[in-house]
């Protein structure tokens, strides 16, 4: 059986709290608002150090 298991078991509480938060508009704004910020810190941050990456 764990031969076949996919790589991330997500049971259904799990789920459908998913699809709550999928549903709360103000809570996709905020995520995105903050994945943006730490993709840009992320950026910044290699570029001072001069680390290249993809």
């Amino acid at each position: 059986m764990e031969s076949v298991r996919d790589p991330f078991n997500v049971n259904s509480v799990a789920q459908v709290a998913a699809i709550a938060a999928l549903k709360d508009k103000k809570f996709l704004a905020k995520t995105k608002r903050l994945t943006q910020a730490g993709r840009k810190f992320f950026y910044n941050s290699f570029k001072k150090l001069g680390v290249r990456y993809i």
